[in-house]
Parts: C-alpha cells; structure tokens; sequence
C-alpha cells in the first residue's frame, strides 16, 4: 500500500505539469527528480532482499546473482549508465545490454521455479516482470533513432518501471518471511542447536 501510494503521488505530480514551455523538476521525465531515486532505492531493497535469502538457503548461487543484477539495475537507474554508454559507443543500449538482459532471465527463471514459494511470490515476481517488459516495449517504440516520437509513453513507462520492482520486491520480502517461518518451527524442535543451548 505504502509504495503503491507513493507511485500514484509521483503520477499525480507528474499530472500537474501544466506548462508546455517550463520543465517541471517534479514530472517523470526529469532525470534528477525524486523518482529516479525512489525507482533505484525499488531495485536496492529488492537486491537486499534477496542477499536475505542467499543467507538463509541453499543453493546461494541464484539469489546471489539475483541481488548482483538488482543492484546493477538500481546503480543504472540512478547513474544513468546505460545512457552514458550508448553515447560513448553511439549504439543502442538494449543491443548493448543483451547479454545482461539473458543472464538475467536465466536467474529471473531460476528463482521463480527454484527458490519463491508458490502462490503469491510467484504471482507478483511475474507481474513484476510483465511490468517491465511493457514497460522497455513502450521505451523502445517512443525513439525513433534519437528522436523521441512518442513523449506520452515517458510517463506509463516510467510508472510501470517503478511498478515492476516494486512488484519483485514485494515478492522476494513475502519469500523471505516464508523461509523465516519455515525456519522458527526448526529450530525449536528437541535436538535442535537452539534447544540444546536452551537446555545448558
């Protein structure tokens, strides 16, 4: 609910840009504006998460890599790199970017079919990934080479952007009090480590 909201007020700040002629510091489409840090901190916390996870199951491989993605994805959206890239190497970034875009959907996989329980992390791990995929489809049909034709996608791809991690990140938390509570029963069963400490 809490990040919901605060995706609908960065829309509805968004919305009240009026003036076709001033930027507006507040508007989805300025790169120094409280959403950019609000979607990279999405992608960190999500990356933190699954670090949680790597801690406390195994194998630790897919959660590891998962959280080095996440926290490239949250650097990138802050930093700007992809960007900062395609104008050093005057190529397109998604082409650029295709080997990390595999790799992550190998562990993107991996951790849904291995490592989330079914039901609800599943569910939002994958609306997370179909708002990310809407949104990288609009971001790639709004350019025409360096020519933005389409300015009104900026916004739902924007929104859609930060609705996807906040959608992973939801999932690997529900993931992770899930392994919490699968690990408390454990460890206060007779012979466990816990209870024999109890019992010195």
């Amino acid at each position: 609910m809490v990040l919901g909201g605060i995706i609908a007020a960065f829309l509805l700040l968004d919305l009240l840009d009026m003036r076709a002629t001033t930027a507006w510091p507040l508007g989805l489409d300025s790169e120094n504006a409280p959403n950019v840090a609000f979607a990279s901190l999405l992608l960190v916390g999500a990356g933190c998460l699954a670090l949680v996870q790597a801690l406390y199951s195994r194998p630790r491989a897919i959660p590891l890599a998962m959280a080095a993605i996440l926290f490239f994805m949250g650097y990138d959206e802050a930093f700007e790199f992809h960007e900062e890239l395609e104008s050093r190497l005057e190529a397109d970034w998604q082409m650029l970017y295709l080997p990390v875009a595999l790799a992550f959907g190998a562990v993107w996989l991996a951790m849904l079919i291995r490592k989330l329980p079914a039901g609800l992390s599943r569910g939002l791990w994958m609306a997370g990934a179909a708002s990310w995929f809407v949104a990288q489809t609009l971001e790639q049909i709004q350019w025409d080479g360096d020519r933005l034709v389409h300015e009104w996608m900026i916004v739902p791809e924007e929104i859609l952007e930060m609705t996807g991690s906040a959608l992973w990140l939801i999932a690997l938390l529900v993931a992770v009090r899930a392994l919490a509570s699968a690990r408390a029963p454990a460890s206060s069963l007779p012979g466990s480590p816990d209870d024999q400490l109890k019992s010195r």
